[in-house]
C-alpha cells in the first residue's frame, strides 16, 4: 500500500528524472561532497573494507580509492534518478542516446537464447546494477524477449518504496509485457515454472548471505578475506542444465559503463556449486582490483 510519503517521493524523482543527463552529471559532485565530506556516509565500513582487500596498498592509496568510489557512488545515485524518466518509447529513445550501457558481446546471449537455452547472469555490485532493467535498450543489443528475462531481487523493508523502486527499475521493459522482476524467495517457483522455456536470469551474487539462507558455502580467500557466499542462483542453474555467465563491468569514462559476458559453465550440472562460486569470485576478485573504485564498498560483504 502506497504511503503518502511515498507518492511525493515517486513525484519528485519523476520530475528530476525529466532533467537532461548533463545536469544530473554535474549534479553527482555535490551528492559525493554532501555524502563524503558532510556524511561521512559509512566511511568506516569503506575504509576497513578497503584495507582488508587490499592489505599491500598504503594509506593515501586508499584514501585515493575511497575519494573515486564516492564519486562512483554519486554517479550510481543520479544514474538511478536520471533513469526514472526513461519509460516507455521515447524513454527507449532517450536511454540509447546517452550511451550510458554498452555490451561488448551481445552475442554470446544472444546464440545461447536462439537456440533455445536459459542462461544464469551472475551480476556484482560493480558498474551499476541497477540499470539491468535497460538491458535490451544499450548500445550492443541483447535480443531476448522481454517477457523472457527474468531480474531477480531482494525485497526492501518498506512495501511502498519497494514497488516504486521496482517500477523504476524495470521501466524500460514493462511496456513489453515484462513480468520477470521476481523476489529472491519466489524465483525457484518462477524458474521450475518456466523450465521449457528459454529465460534470462539475471542475479547479482557477491551479497553475504541472507539471513534466511540454508546453506552459505564457504569459498576461501575473496579479496584477501574469508568469505561465505550464497549458491541458490547456482544450485537453480544446475537444477535445470543452464549455461553461466560472470557479467564484467568497465567504466570507460564519466557516465558510461561497458559489459562483456564471460562464461563460467557451458552446463552448470557438469560442474559442483563451490567450483561455481569459486570461479565467480576469481573473475569478480579481478574485475575490482582492474578498476577498485567502481565496486560498492560500502555495503558491508564480511560480517
Amino acid at each position: 500500500m502506497k504511503t503518502v510519503g511515498s507518492v511525493l517521493g515517486e513525484g519528485v524523482l519523476r520530475l528530476l528524472g525529466h532533467l537532461p543527463a548533463g545536469f544530473h552529471r554535474r549534479a553527482s559532485g555535490l551528492v559525493k561532497w554532501f555524502m563524503q565530506k558532510l556524511m561521512h556516509y559509512r566511511e568506516r565500513v569503506m575504509m576497513i573494507n578497503l584495507a582488508r582487500s587490499f592489505p599491500e596498498k598504503k594509506y593515501k592509496e586508499l584514501g585515493k580509492i575511497a575519494d573515486q568510489s564516492y564519486l562512483h557512488i554519486a554517479d550510481l545515485i543520479t544514474q538511478a534518478i536520471w533513469f526514472t524518466g526513461c519509460r516507455g518509447p521515447r524513454g527507449e529513445k532517450r536511454f540509447a542516446k546517452s550511451g550510458l550501457l554498452e555490451c561488448t558481446n551481445p552475442q554470446t546471449v544472444n546464440d545461447l537464447y536462439a537456440k533455445g537455452k536459459s542462461v544464469m547472469l551472475l551480476n556484482s555490485h560493480c558498474g551499476n546494477w541497477e540499470l539491468m532493467g535497460a538491458i535490451l535498450d544499450m548500445k550492443g543489443p541483447i535480443t531476448v524477449d522481454p517477457k523472457d528475462i527474468c531480474v531477480v531481487y531482494r525485497k526492501m523493508k518498506s512495501g511502498a518504496w519497494d514497488e516504486v523502486f521496482g517500477r523504476f527499475r524495470t521501466a524500460l521493459v514493462r511496456h513489453r509485457g515484462f513480468d520477470g522482476y521476481i523476489e529472491t524467495e519466489n524465483v525457484l517457483r518462477y524458474a521450475l515454472s518456466r523450465r521449457n522455456v528459454p529465460t534470462l536470469y539475471i542475479f547479482n551474487n557477491d551479497q553475504y548471505p541472507f539471513h534466511n539462507i540454508a546453506k552459505p558455502y564457504d569459498i576461501g580467500e575473496f579479496l584477501s578475506q574469508p568469505t561465505r557466499a550464497m549458491g541458490g542462483a547456482l544450485a537453480i542453474a544446475r537444477k535445470l542444465s543452464m549455461p553461466v555467465l560472470f557479467i564484467r563491468w568497465d567504466a570507460s569514462e564519466s557516465w558510461h559503463y561497458r559489459m562483456t559476458f564471460e562464461t563460467i559453465a557451458e552446463d552448470a550440472s557438469s560442474m559442483e556449486i563451490e567450483e561455481l562460486l569459486r570461479a565467480y569470485y576469481d573473475r569478480l576478485e579481478e574485475n575490482i582490483k582492474e578498476q577498485p573504485y567502481n565496486y560498492l564498498w560500502t555495503h558491508k560483504r564480511w560480517k
